[in-house]
């Protein structure tokens, strides 16, 4: 599935045309010849290419919209301007789902930028960071309350921002600001994030979590590849950390060798936000990944959401592994340390297994995919891009 990640502001002005695109496309809908019309129709009267862009790359992807329509529909919107206006993550999908090619055709980069857009995201790059360094000032961090992974990945954003300014990282210690959850964050992750002493006699500026975020959307793929490391290496220590607590909880993750999970994402995201795949692209999938794993699981936020595919693409094939509570993390009062128990299981789920059909739009799957390092790639329809992230 691929989704929006934020929700959509009153104050964006594609709310309207998402909302528009998301009606055509809503789970179970026929993506008839008249839909894709209507779909057409919509992107090249859009003034602003934005998000909306993302759905018509991805039904190109799928081959519903082909090449000679892509030229006619996106010429003359889909230019260099509008793409240097997209986000850094934005670019990546529109270089991975149309091709570098096209892109590079339409937006007028140069095809090698686009095919390093594309692969911005790899994990064999090669860098050593700087760690040592005298700072002359702390970058103290509060996050914005978000969702648990939400949070993580913001967090990471900021303290890769304070390492390329060779300043020092710092988690803002008020909890209560940002931290909705019933268990201590420093509880969960004792060693992996330093929080603001205010003792300290250091000059301490403030970080605010929109300028990280502005920051990070505006940077181009050379800087994508140096936060791919840098993401890799920290997802190896957070990954550890919540291993860790959950097995204090008195559970613990274990998985045949070649297991394989897909994660659906229901609750809030449902209707508002998320583009499912159509059922022939899913289907095809699995019986692809049927072929490389000995145990398929579906895995969501919401039981019966993940109930409904498992008798939707072979119930016989596919194990329902949700606990029967979830009814969706916006429904979920994340009020007891249960809540919280079942979020970190589904992604050292994902985090664990040799192959994963999940969208990493969902920054628990986006999160749980930068830790697991055994897990390998393989050539999904439904899944194009397998590690970006929506900040």
């Amino acid at each position: 599935m691929m989704q929006f990640g934020t929700a959509l502001y009153k104050d964006d002005c594609q709310s309207k045309e998402i909302l528009e695109f998301i009606e055509i496309m809503k789970p179970g809908a026929d993506l008839s010849t008249e839909s894709i019309d209507r779909i057409r129709k919509l992107t090249r009267q859009s003034a602003s290419p934005g998000r909306s862009i993302l759905v018509y790359a991805r039904l190109f992807f799928w081959g519903f919209i082909n090449y000679d329509q892509a030229i006619d529909d996106l010429t003359g919107s889909m230019d260099l301007e509008s793409f240097n206006r997209l986000d850094a993550f934005e670019r990546i999908e529109i270089s991975s789902c149309l091709g570098p090619r096209l892109a590079s055709k339409l937006t007028g980069i140069d095809i090698a930028e686009a095919r390093n857009y594309r692969d911005a995201a790899c994990d064999d790059v090669n860098v050593d960071f700087a760690v040592d360094f005298e700072s002359d000032e702390i970058w103290c961090y509060t996050p914005p309350p978000t969702g648990f992974f939400s949070v993580i990945e913001n967090i990471l954003i900021a303290k890769f921002i304070c390492r390329l300014q060779r300043k020092t990282f710092r988690l803002d210690g008020n909890f209560h600001n940002w931290w909705r959850y019933p268990v201590a964050f420093n509880e969960i992750f004792p060693n992996t994030f330093d929080l603001h002493d205010s003792s300290t006699d250091r000059p301490v500026k403030y970080m605010q979590w929109k300028v990280a975020r502005d920051i990070m959307k505006a940077v181009g793929h050379d800087v994508l590849k140096y936060f791919s490391k840098f993401k890799l290496d920290e997802y190896k220590k957070i990954k550890q950390e919540l291993a860790t607590w959950l097995n204090d909880q008195g559970d613990a993750v274990e998985l045949s060798a070649q297991s394989a999970v897909y994660f659906i994402r229901g609750g809030d995201k449902l209707l508002l936000e998320t583009v499912a795949p159509p059922d022939h692209v899913i289907e095809d999938d699995f019986d692809h990944i049927f072929k490389f794993s000995d145990r398929f699981m579906v895995l969501s936020d919401d039981y019966q959401m993940a109930e409904g595919f498992r008798h939707q693409y072979g119930a016989s094939k596919i194990d329902n592994i949700t606990d029967r509570n979830c009814g969706g993390y916006y429904a979920m009062s994340a009020s007891s340390v249960e809540d919280v128990r079942r979020i970190v299981k589904n992604y050292l789920i994902i985090a664990s297994v040799k192959y994963s059909m999940s969208c990493p739009s969902s920054n628990l799957v986006n999160s749980a995919h930068w830790s697991n390092q055994r897990l390998e790639m393989l050539h999904l329809s439904s899944t194009p891009i397998l590690r970006y992230s929506y900040l």
